[in-house]
């Protein structure tokens, strides 16, 4: 078996200070989605630079990762299960 390093293209905090995840990070429609337990959804833009597009609050706790359908995104919180399309 062969592995190939890489190399750090650059390192950023997503979200700046005082963000904290447990949900993993999904892609979708050419972004990268992070929803932080503080209940933000942090989009950006793949690339060789952190391009934060967009920030959208749930306005509750959010801990599980999402479920990404054919249908939409299902997103837990800790009271609702919200479903997006």
């Amino acid at each position: 078996m062969r592995f190939v390093v890489g190399r750090e293209i650059y390192k950023a905090r997503v979200g700046g200070v005082g963000n904290t995840f447990s949900a993993s990070p999904w892609a979708h429609g050419g972004k990268v989605f992070c929803l932080s337990e503080e209940r933000d959804t942090f989009v950006l833009n793949p690339g060789d630079r952190y391009d934060e597009i967009a920030k959208n609050s749930l306005g509750e706790m959010a801990l599980a990762t999402p479920a990404v359908t054919r249908d939409g995104v299902f997103v837990r919180t800790a009271t609702s299960l919200y479903r997006i399309r």
